[in-house]
């Protein structure tokens, strides 16, 4: 009777586990890389971010590899959940597997494949090409990453920029004013990012 009982017991678990996440298309997300196709190289920190097409919030849970075919490390966006950052060691073809919250849902999707090319380029370095060991030019360095680099991959802000330029064009530039993720950053991290964008002189 155990033993049945036992089997049962450990059969629904199973069903339950198979079917614990639903499934989400292309009818429901959209996920796009920020930075332009050509930045898709080795050790360049790449953010992808996910948009419900309803407007729901959308919240990464995990991230992962779904093939074996690259050296990739990848993590959540520490500024905005619904952004996930890639970093790769070796050229290739990557597959992500996602858990993700939609609402008050749990789903799970994938993205891919990206190919990775082996041009380097100095995204994750200061100006000067040595590597960000400064911890508040590192985090400025993470939230320009974060909220700017989609706008300005190709012409960065001046290294002399202010932070009263920064909150200057939040409040002016049309593209700037209508983000509204833009309007959530605070005196601190506006001095981050100013103070990120100094190192690369």
């Amino acid at each position: 009777m155990n033993c049945k009982l036992s089997i049962l017991t450990f059969l629904t678990l199973f069903a339950t586990a198979l079917t614990e996440y639903a499934w989400a298309d292309a009818k429901l997300l959209t996920i796009r890389g920020l930075y332009e196709r050509s930045s898709y190289t080795v050790n360049t920190t790449l953010p992808f971010v996910i948009d419900s097409r309803n407007g729901q919030e959308v919240k990464i849970l995990r991230v992962e590899m779904a093939n074996i075919k690259g050296a990739c490390g990848m993590r959540i966006d520490p500024f905005r959940a619904n952004v996930f950052l890639v970093r790769c060691s070796s050229a290739g073809q990557v597959d992500f597997r996602i858990l993700l919250e939609l609402g008050s849902s749990t789903f799970e999707t994938f993205f891919g494949p990206i190919s990775i090319d082996n041009f380097q380029d100095n995204l994750g370095s200061t100006g000067s090409g040595s590597p960000v060991d400064d911890p508040e030019i590192f985090k400025g360095q993470q939230l320009f990453g974060s909220y700017c680099v989609r706008c300005h991959l190709v012409e960065r802000p001046h290294a002399s920029t202010t932070v009263a330029d920064i909150k200057s064009a939040i409040r002016t530039v049309p593209s700037m004013r209508q983000d509204a993720q833009l309007r959530t950053l605070t005196e601190a991290n506006l001095e981050l990012v100013r103070k990120f964008l100094g190192s690369r002189k």
